[in-house]
């Protein structure tokens, strides 16, 4: 999820610190890390534990996250490649996995 809004932050963030299961399941599961071996994109996090969490919070890095995706480097090569269709359809088959996850969390508050 690329810049939810601030609600949409929070309630991400509260699935990830009541029930971080799911998430680290699917981290874990090796056909999803194949794809995204660097699990979440952490480039874009806060500075500061976010407000209403504590600095002990298990899955710290993950709260801070302003944006929910991951991310892959493709080579020029794979590019290319005539495979590089399935490839794609199996990288997105992946990141739709995580694209559920992220829904239940945002329905689960409503």
């Amino acid at each position: 999820m690329w810049q939810p809004t601030s609600r949409q932050t929070r309630r991400i963030r509260e699935a990830i610190r009541t029930n971080p299961q799911p998430f680290q399941n699917l981290f874990k599961d090796r056909a999803f890390a194949s794809r995204f071996p660097g699990g979440f994109c952490l480039d874009n996090s806060a500075t500061r534990v976010p407000r209403g969490f504590l600095e002990s919070d298990d899955n710290l890095n993950w709260i801070k996250l302003k944006n929910f995706v991951v991310m892959k480097e493709i080579s020029l090569k794979a590019f290319s490649s005539p495979n590089f269709s399935d490839e794609l359809v199996h990288d997105f088959t992946q990141g739709l996995r995580l694209n559920r996850l992220l829904d239940k969390a945002l329905q689960d508050e409503e």
